[in-house]
């Protein structure tokens, strides 16, 4: 039987309905498609941001000398030298007090009170160090050199296989973690870790550094480095 349309060419009540249960239908994909889309757009968002803190934090990395990275950023409890003037070691204390860490921040990311060299030694600024906090992430940095035996050095400290000598290079790893998963001891509160190479800044040609800032070549750095090193590699 035929529905007819109301005078003036409307729909009539059954034509409505039915164009509402097929847009229903249709629009059930079509919002899944939406949300699902949005979703990849914000997780790809995220993805640049993880990327764009960690390659910041590589960018201090790749200016400091190895030494220094090593002191603040390496294997804890050993004693070694923060200043070296005049072939003479001075301020000792013990290696690696921000392993794990950026910078001595408060909660809110703020700098302490402190000499700045140590409290942040990589100079990063105020601003980059509370945009990652307000974001709700941490970072932390650990940095070892290259042990003698998988460089090959030999006993009277020439260069191995690879050409590298003990102390022009090591290896910096940079963690990011979510602080929110990290507080409910989520098991994906790491959202990205990432290995890279340092060398001596002079040697593999970038600018900034003395050729002397390398504790390779700089006896003095070296001597009092090289038994502390030994003791770590055993």
């Amino acid at each position: 039987m035929k529905t007819a349309r109301r005078d003036g060419g409307g729909f009539s009540l059954t034509e409505v309905l039915i164009a509402a249960v097929i847009l229903s239908i249709c629009s059930i994909p079509l919002i899944g498609m939406f949300i699902q889309s949005k979703r990849g757009i914000t997780g790809a968002d995220k993805k640049r941001e993880h990327r764009f803190y960690v390659k910041t934090i590589f960018t201090h990395l790749n200016r400091t000398s190895l030494h220094h990275l090593w002191n603040y950023y390496g294997p804890a409890g050993h004693d070694v030298p923060f200043t070296i003037e005049n072939n003479q070691a001075s301020d000792i204390a013990q290696s690696g007090r921000l392993r794990g860490d950026l910078a001595e921040t408060d909660p809110l990311g703020r700098l302490v009170p402190g000499p700045a060299g140590k409290v942040n030694p990589l100079g990063f600024t105020d601003e980059f160090l509370q945009d990652i906090r307000r974001a709700g992430y941490r970072g932390q940095i650990e940095f070892d050199f290259f042990p003698r035996k998988s460089l090959g050095v030999t006993p009277d400290d020439n260069a191995g296989p690879a050409g590298i000598l003990h102390m022009q290079a090591g290896y910096a790893r940079v963690t990011l973690i979510d602080l929110k998963k990290e507080r409910n001891k989520e098991d994906d509160a790491i959202v990205l870790t990432q290995t890279n190479v340092i060398m001596c800044p002079a040697i593999v040609g970038r600018p900034g550094l003395k050729l002397s800032s390398c504790p390779a070549i700089n006896n003095t750095i070296k001597k009092f480095y090289k038994p502390i090193l030994q003791q770590v590699e055993g």
